[in-house]
């Protein structure tokens, strides 16, 4: 039987795990580092595959 998530961050983290979102001509990928104030992120160029972090 699968386990059942007890609290709204526990299902916002296991579906934020599997869903590439998308700004602009960037890929958001995975979270590098969190603060009080923003999240950093590593991306990826959509059409150079450039990647770059972004706050």
């Amino acid at each position: 039987m699968a386990s059942v998530p007890t609290s709204h961050n526990e299902v916002s983290q296991e579906f934020s795990v599997n869903k590439l979102i998308r700004v602009g001509y960037y890929e958001l990928e995975k979270t590098i580092g969190k603060g009080n104030f923003a999240v950093v992120k590593m991306a990826t160029h959509v059409v150079t595959k450039s990647k770059i972090i972004c706050k």
